[in-house]
Formats: C-alpha cells, sequence, structure tokens
C-alpha cells in the first residue's frame, strides 16, 4: 500500500508562519460570517481592531475567552469538526448574534432563558413536508442510514405540528445526499475533518437540501467515526429554517460535540423552531426533548405512552364503541373517519387529536356531503384521493390539487364503471407500495403515471385470502410497514409474503388502536356476509359466490369476474 508523505521545509521564519496563520484565521473568519467577504484590496484597509472584534465575536460564539487574538484556544477551536453553514447571518454582522440579556417567553415554561438562538431567512410554509435520500454513505448499511434519518426528523416533528414522509421516488421538499468535494453547489466539502455536513434554508431550487461529507466515517451509537444523528438532527434544524446558537449544549450549536446517547434538544433548539412553527397543537403531552434509544438497532425515537380510551373522557364509551366510515394513513399520521368528524393518531398506542372537523383538514370539500366513503394517499405523498359517493376530490396535502373541480371528479375519471356506486377502501398495499381501491367484492390498481386504474382490473377479493368481504377499511401502519383490513370491530394483519390473512392477528380495531379496555368493546354483530365468508373459508368454494344474495352489492352482477382456484393460485404466484 503506497504511503502518502508530507514533505516540509526545515526552515520557515516565525514571520512566514504568522503571515499563514493570519491567512488561515481570516479565510475561517471570512468563511463563517466573522468578518464580510473581501478582495485583496478590502482586506489591506482592514484595522487590527476590526480583525480583533472579529476574533472576539468568534471566541464568545465558541464560548472560549474572549481575547481578541489567536492564542492556543481559538486554533484549537477552529480546528474542530463542525457545521459548514456560518454562524453570523448577514443582518447580524453588528453583533446582535447572542446576546445573553435577550430573553423571550413560551407560555410560562420557558421564559428566563437566554435566547441564543438565530432563525434563518426564511421557513416552510406547509406542514406536510418530504424527503428523499438520493444515495448513502459505504459506511453504514442502507437502512440503518434511512432508520437514523427518520430519527433526526422525529426529533423536530415531536416539539412542532410539522410532519415528515420519506419518498423513494420523484420530487422531494428536502433532498439527502453523501457527496465529497466539489459538489455543484458552491459550497465544496475539504475531505475528512473540519466541515462535516451543511444544509439550506427552506426554498426554492436546493432549498431544504442536506448534504453530508462522503469523506467523512460516518457511525452510529459511538462507533469509531462522525455521528451520523448527531450531525443529521443539526443540519436538519438548518433545513427548517434555523441558524446557528451560540449554547453549547443546543443541537445547533455549530461545532460537533461527539456521540451523545441521550441526545436530545435543549430548550434553546425547542424555542427557535417553536418561534417557526408553533407548538404542537395537542398541548403539552409529547415531551419538548426526545432521548435516542440505545439498547436496540434500528434505533427508535422513546415517547411518552399514555392509555389512550382515558383521553375520550366522556366520549370514551361513544369511541370505543363505534366503527368507522374510513380510515387512512396520512404523512406517518392514522386517520379515522366517521361521519363529518375525524380522530388523528401518531403511530398505534400513542397521543391522538380527538374528535376534530374533517371540514377542519380538508377545508375544500362540499360542504353537503354526510360522511367520507374512503381516504388514501399515494406512495410519494403528493396525491391524495377523497372518495365519497360515485365521486373522488384529488388532493394536494388538505387542499384541492390544481386542476380539480369544486365539485370533484366521477369514478369513470379513473376507468371504473358507472355501476359502482362508492369505495370501501383505499390503501397502499405494503408489499408493492401500489395504491389500491376496493368496493364490494372486487379491486383496482392505481396506476400513478396515467392516474386511472390499470389494464386488467377490476379483480376479485377473494385473491386476498382469507380478507372479510365486504371490507369496511383497510390502511398501512407506517411504523411497521404492514397492511391492515377492517371488517366491522375487527382488524386482521396481511402476510404479504404468504397472500392470506394472518389469521391469529385478529384483534379488536378500537383496542387495537386507541387502547380501550375489554370493558367498553363492542363485538361485531353476525352478517350474511359472515356467513358467505365462513363458506368460503371452509370449502375454498368460489362459485358459491356469485348467488344473488352476496354479488349483489352495488349493483355489480354484471361486472363481477369470479376465478377458479386454479386461476387464483396463478393470480397470487405471479403477485398481482
Amino acid at each position: 500500500m503506497n504511503t502518502r508523505i508530507r514533505h516540509h521545509p526545515r526552515h520557515i521564519s516565525d514571520a512566514s508562519e504568522k503571515t499563514a496563520r493570519r491567512f488561515d484565521a481570516v479565510s475561517y473568519l471570512e468563511k463563517y460570517g466573522y468578518l464580510p467577504g473581501s478582495d485583496a484590496e478590502t482586506q489591506a484597509m482592514r484595522s487590527k481592531q476590526e480583525y480583533m472584534n472579529a476574533i472576539k465575536k468568534l471566541q464568545r460564539f465558541g464560548g472560549i475567552p474572549e481575547t481578541g487574538e489567536i492564542d492556543e484556544a481559538t486554533r484549537k477551536l477552529m480546528k474542530k469538526s463542525r457545521c459548514g453553514l456560518e454562524d453570523v447571518m448577514k443582518r447580524d454582522q453588528e453583533g446582535s448574534i447572542s446576546s445573553p440579556q435577550s430573553f423571550i417567553s413560551n407560555g410560562g415554561k420557558l421564559a428566563d432563558i437566554p435566547k441564543r438562538y438565530q432563525l434563518g431567512s426564511s421557513k416552510w410554509e406547509k406542514r406536510w413536508l418530504t424527503y428523499r435520500i438520493l444515495d448513502f454513505s459505504p459506511d453504514l448499511d442502507a437502512e440503518i442510514q434511512r432508520q437514523t434519518m427518520k430519527e433526526a426528523f422525529e426529533m423536530w416533528s415531536d416539539v412542532t405540528p410539522l410532519q415528515f414522509t420519506e419518498v423513494s421516488t420523484g420530487q422531494a421538499d428536502i433532498f439527502i445526499k453523501f457527496p465529497s468535494r466539489v459538489h455543484d453547489d458552491g459550497f465544496p466539502f475539504d475531505g475528512p475533518g473540519n466541515t462535516l455536513a451543511h444544509a439550506f434554508f427552506p426554498g426554492d431550487d436546493r432549498g431544504g437540501d442536506v448534504h453530508f461529507d462522503d469523506d467523512e466515517h460516518w457511525t452510529i451509537d459511538g462507533g469509531n467515526g462522525t455521528d451520523l444523528l448527531v450531525v443529521a438532527v443539526h443540519e436538519i434544524g438548518h433545513s427548517l429554517g434555523i441558524g446557528h446558537s451560540g449554547m453549547e449544549e443546543a443541537i445547533m450549536f455549530p461545532w460537533y460535540s461527539g456521540y451523545d446517547g441521550n441526545l436530545k434538544l435543549n430548550d434553546d433548539d425547542v424555542m427557535a423552531i417553536q418561534e417557526l412553527y408553533g407548538a404542537k397543537s395537542d398541548g403539552s403531552s409529547w415531551s419538548k426533548a426526545t432521548k435516542r434509544a440505545t439498547t436496540v438497532r434500528p434505533r427508535t425515537t422513546t415517547r411518552v405512552h399514555h392509555h389512550q380510551h382515558h383521553q375520550f373522557g366522556e366520549k370514551a364509551d361513544e369511541t370505543c364503541e363505534q366503527t368507522f366510515d374510513a380510515i387512512a394513513n396520512l404523512r406517518n399520521e392514522i386517520f379515522f373517519f366517521v361521519g363529518k368528524k375525524h380522530h388523528r393518531i401518531f403511530n398505534f398506542g400513542e397521543i391522538f387529536y380527538p374528535s376534530l372537523d374533517v371540514a377542519s383538514f380538508f377545508v375544500d370539500l362540499p360542504p353537503t356531503y354526510e360522511k367520507v366513503d374512503a381516504v388514501v394517499e399515494t406512495r410519494d405523498g403528493l396525491k391524495l384521493f377523497v372518495f365519497i359517493g360515485k365521486r373522488y376530490w384529488l388532493m394536494n396535502g388538505n387542499r384541492l390539487e390544481g386542476r380539480c373541480p369544486t365539485e370533484g371528479y366521477p369514478l369513470t375519471n379513473l376507468g371504473i364503471s358507472e355501476e359502482v356506486t362508492h369505495m370501501d377502501a383505499g390503501f397502499v398495499w405494503s408489499y408493492n407500495q401500489r395504491t389500491y381501491f376496493v368496493s364490494g367484492y372486487q379491486y383496482w390498481r392505481l396506476n400513478e403515471t396515467t392516474m386511472m386504474v390499470d389494464y386488467g382490473y377490476p379483480r376479485d377479493m377473494n385473491l386476498w385470502e382469507g380478507v372479510k368481504i365486504p371490507v369496511d377499511d383497510a390502511f398501512t401502519n407506517p411504523e411497521r410497514n404492514k397492511t391492515y383490513f377492517v371488517h366491522g370491530h375487527d382488524v386482521w394483519e396481511f402476510n404479504d409474503m404468504r397472500m392470506r390473512i394472518r389469521p391469529e392477528s385478529k384483534r379488536n380495531l378500537n383496542q387495537f388502536v386507541f387502547g380501550c379496555p375489554e370493558s367498553l368493546l363492542k363485538e361485531n354483530e353476525p352478517t350474511e356476509s359472515d356467513a358467505v365468508q365462513t363458506y368460503r373459508d371452509r370449502t375454498g368454494d368460489v362459485d358459491y359466490l356469485s348467488s344473488s344474495s352476496t354479488a349483489n352489492h352495488n349493483g355489480l352482477i354484471s361486472t363481477i369476474q369470479f376465478y377458479s382456484i386454479a386461476t387464483i393460485c396463478v393470480v397470487k404466484f405471479v403477485r398481482f
């Protein structure tokens, strides 16, 4: 292996060394905003006092003695690995970066805490944001890096109304990548050490993007190298509009402090992000500081858990007994629609928003509707379908997509027969991330390029072996990437590899999702469709289902196609 040898001249004058150090110091001070950028002429015109003031400003920001000289402590600070973003915002050249006499109040909870943070020049004007990881570091498994990024975003979403969703293709608000050296953004990296990463404030083009220096050795959980989570949380803070903080304990302090097994947002970080986006609207139930887990891999964020049925108060009985018109996974929240109301939860067994008006979320829906039949968000998070009767509304976030009329589109626009009267469910299948619509005994798969259903559909729902038909709801658990089918009060997990329901997974939906106690649960009433399903489960006789008592759902006798057992096996083999 070749060894790189560095040659140094044996004799360098003290004056030359001093000049070289001064040049390095000036470059550093200009790069990170302590001195305005200059050319040779303006450099020559600077006074000694200007340099001393800039050095003191750096020393103050870094928490070291303010000598105004490039002493040993200052040289050590300047050699530390750090973020590539400037410390002093352009508007703050006069020295207002971190006045310890500046205080803010946050509802009485964080009053009288010095305000050391800075806000950038922009913020996101929406609350649902997407991110896409364009490439990965070779130092860690890709799935570990994806989980680390997810955990980093969650540290910010846990204290704000912001929600983040990873997309694997197409456009995103925030692009993440691992380049090295010159990488066409005007801010080249410098090899191992020193600048670890940089990010851009919210905006168009590169706005919000995060770049990690691929020449660094990235690690997790205290390994030998640079901790990816520590740096990712910091850079995402920039992506959301926060500048650097002069508080050493803050995540947004510019110098890398190393691995922290108890990583959490400092009060200074929380005040900064909440000044931009507000606090989480569910009140104070979520802790401001999110701790990292260190005992398992991939890692997850530790959260505060609650028994949800207590959250409903006087309406606990009603909530734990009710069935739902539609269930949907939207940007990693689960929505439950009942009439003109909806519940929202973050994961299963955690805090939720109870009984909010649907109109407060989908503000463009017509006021005349009685209930929502089905809701589904496409895999890229860019489109959302709301089905009501024989029409659907195409949404971008919670507002109508630009071309969608206020009266919505007819189902026939999707290539679905005009005989279909409504949709029972819509979901993104965890196996292939494709979007499906279900009505009665048949289903369709969406082509997200044409925004119509694929050729060869509809198909018969009995291909999804063991699913109770008609399906009441279907949804994906974003934490486990599993698909669930709902019939009445019962829910089952679908086994993607075996193409059938997991019989042992049957749970009461209200207990599974809301944590309702046994005493408040309500069981399904036996129905004719249950009897048909029982016959099917025991005999496998699909032709039995062609009887008029079971195939008349939605008036679709003429369009329902029934397959022989052999056909079912073939279709299941090709994984439709």
